[in-house]
């Protein structure tokens, strides 16, 4: 099976980056926002780390997965915005 996605240096910095930078949400609906954007970060990692396994359907595809890969791109923008937000103010 291919490497995992998390084992990727730019990705770990990318995670915390924005961990640290919702460390420093005090805004209850901000936070919500920020904490969903990463669990939606993580379950489309998954997704891309499973389509790239030969353990479910014995072959790779990577075309398949380019919704998966285009909704982790959107995600990363909209993390990426708002920990730079976040940390501008402070």
């Amino acid at each position: 099976m291919p490497d995992s996605l998390y084992k990727y240096s730019k990705l770990q910095k990318e995670l915390e980056y924005f961990t640290f930078a919702s460390s420093k949400i005090i805004n209850p609906s901000v936070k919500r926002t920020a904490n969903e954007l990463l669990q939606k970060f993580h379950e489309q990692v998954q997704y891309i780390d499973l389509g790239h396994s030969l353990e479910y359907n014995g072959y790779i595809k990577p075309k398949n997965l380019r919704e998966n890969i285009a909704i982790l791109a959107d995600i990363r923008r909209k993390m990426k915005k708002l920990a730079d937000d976040i940390l501008t103010k402070h």
